[in-house]
């Protein structure tokens, strides 16, 4: 079975995104609650 994903730009970029999503999420699980609520600069 080919690779779907080689074939179909935009379910290779949803697949990039669902990856993206779940680093993401899996590192700011790991932060503290202060780190939410820390005063920072504005940009």
């Amino acid at each position: 079975m080919p690779d779907q994903a080689a074939d179909n730009p935009w379910l290779k970029m949803a697949l990039n995104n669902a990856w993206a999503n779940a680093t993401l999420y899996g590192a700011l699980t790991e932060l503290p609650d202060q780190a939410f609520t820390a005063r920072r600069p504005g940009f």
